[in-house]
């Protein structure tokens, strides 16, 4: 067992594509940020870590840090508990900090449980989640009159206001600050869209990362005034029908599994649950070094 790493993103994706491509859809998040980086390196904030953990020559677990202390780690199978023991080793020899996992359950929580009991840390399980794939809008749905435009800069102060709420609904918090630069990206990009009612806005939603046939969707929010009407369902429904008429031939998006209401609304709009995941926290508050 070997850990391969890179510093070159266009080599790793060449590398992991195929890992990816065994299950796109599942894999958007690592592999639509892979991509990512490989168009435009200052995608992410920091320098990423990129590698994957190899047995006899056969990837077993791409491997990313996509933020200071935040990993994740794509499987398409059940890791051994020696390559578990790979990983964790490999970790701390290399002193790299771990501050949350995201990946499959089956794998991460056994990841987490070794980790804690090697560095005498704890964990908490962040969020339950579904990861969802669309192939075609339900025709029978009840449409909101409307319509989603993209945002423009006159709409950046809303669009951080409502990054905000939608982080303290959502669990994540976002600072005025970080919501003031993903607000002015997201435009920039004309990735965010908002839609309208009678010319005033009244729900958000966000094109995000690519991968090679797919598209995914996050940033989902409607202002608690305008909850109950539909407006969540008509954004995610348009920008849905949006992507695969524009070429993509599946959108995905993660959801929290515990939030009912939101798991209803997207399968009503008929994406379905292709898989798990699952974001582990750690605290070091009482390990004296990581």
């Amino acid at each position: 067992m070997t850990v391969f790493t890179y510093n070159c993103p266009n080599q790793f994706l060449s590398e992991v594509e195929p890992f990816f491509l065994v299950n796109e859809a599942l894999h958007n998040l690592p592999m639509g940020v892979a991509m990512s980086i490989n168009h435009d390196a200052s995608a992410l904030d920091i320098q990423p870590f990129l590698g994957h953990l190899s047995t006899r020559g056969i990837k077993r677990c791409i491997l990313m840090r996509t933020k200071p202390s935040f990993w994740i780690m794509a499987t398409n199978d059940e890791l051994t508990e020696n390559e578990i023991e790979e990983l964790v080793l490999y970790f701390k020899a290399n002193n790299l900090p771990v501050g949350s996992v995201i990946g499959d359950p089956k794998n991460v929580e056994r990841f987490a449980q070794r980790w804690c009991k090697e560095l005498r840390a704890t964990s908490t399980i962040h969020m339950n989640q579904w990861v969802y794939v669309l192939n075609r809008v339900r025709q029978d749905l009840n449409r909101v009159d409307g319509e989603l435009l993209k945002a423009t800069p006159a709409h950046s102060n809303l669009i951080k206001e409502w990054l905000v709420e939608f982080g303290d609904q959502a669990n994540e918090q976002i600072d005025h600050g970080t919501a003031q630069y993903m607000a002015e990206k997201y435009v920039e990009r004309e990735s965010v869209r908002l839609f309208h009612v009678g010319g005033e806005p009244v729900s958000m939603i966000n094109q995000t990362r690519s991968t090679r046939n797919g598209c995914s969707v996050n940033g989902v929010f409607t202002p608690d005034k305008h909850k109950q009407n539909g407006y969540a369902t008509a954004s995610v429904t348009a920008l849905s029908e949006e992507m695969l008429q524009g070429g993509y031939q599946f959108c995905c998006l993660y959801t929290d599994k515990d939030n009912i209401y939101s798991n209803r609304m997207y399968q009503n709009i008929g994406y379905e649950p292709i898989g798990e995941s699952v974001v582990i926290r750690f605290d070091y508050e009482h390990v004296d070094k990581v």
